[in-house]
């Protein structure tokens, strides 16, 4: 846990706010924005295509939401360990990284990371 220190100069009182930070492992992560999301980027060399985590999905605002494409493809996602993850969809998303900016079709899945990185 991080510790913030803030002290009023009127007063006798010491806030002190606790926040969570998730614990990174090593490898390589990108700051970056998905459809004005702030996210972080996990590089993934193993992985053959991007992932996008539903929860990073949800806190898209809805005007700015993408809608799943409707192909009626069945996709199966299987990890590095062979256990398969939920698969929401498909969509287009508009990414900012480092000032690029373009628009990429991902996987929306059940995921802890913000975004997987693949090699699509």
């Amino acid at each position: 846990m991080k510790t913030d220190e803030k002290t009023h100069a009127n007063s006798q009182i010491e806030i002190v706010a606790l926040t969570k930070s998730k614990k990174l492992f090593d490898g390589v992560y990108i700051e970056g924005r998905l459809n004005g999301v702030s996210v972080r980027f996990t590089v993934d060399t193993g992985a053959s295509s991007t992932l996008v985590s539903i929860d990073v999905y949800r806190k898209i605002r809805p005007d700015c939401q993408p809608h799943f494409i409707n192909d009626d493809i069945e996709r199966k996602i299987i990890t590095a360990d062979g256990s398969p993850l939920k698969c929401y969809g498909v969509a287009n998303f508009d990414i900012e990284l480092d000032g690029l900016k373009f628009n990429k079709q991902f996987l929306v899945v059940e995921i802890t990371d913000d975004i997987l990185l693949g090699s699509d």
